[in-house]
């Protein structure tokens, strides 16, 4: 399995920072801070303690009408992930890469229902 598709890259706070950035067209950290309404050095330490900001995220996604998942979600990492993990015709078991996979899955699977829950809540504001 090649390094950039290890275990919870789809989740590094500076992954989806620089995903917000490029579908908000920003080209600096410091104009990502301040269209989130936060000094640039919060946003730096964000990215230091992998902390991701779900709840403002989602709220700042809703005043810009813009869908959160793109930021969360990068389709051509799954896509890739997916493909190049994939087993050879026959027999997967023992399968080092479907077993991480697998393992993904599951912890995606929560960042999911999180993701889910706080855009119900969002809904109901």
């Amino acid at each position: 399995m090649q390094e950039k598709y290890m275990h919870n890259e789809v989740f590094i706070a500076g992954t989806i920072f620089a995903r917000m950035k490029r579908v908000l067209g920003l080209q600096k950290s410091k104009d990502l801070a301040e269209k989130l309404g936060v000094r640039p050095n919060i946003l730096g330490t964000w990215k230091t303690r992998n902390t991701i900001p779900y709840e403002l995220i989602l709220s700042k996604c809703s005043e810009w009408n813009i869908n959160p998942m793109q930021f969360f979600f990068d389709t051509e990492y799954l896509q890739n992930a997916v493909s190049e993990t994939s087993p050879p015709y026959g027999n997967a078991a023992g399968c080092t890469s479907c077993k991480a996979l697998e393992i993904e899955c599951s912890e995606l699977r929560g960042q999911v229902k999180l993701l889910r829950e706080l855009l119900a809540d969002q809904d109901r504001k």
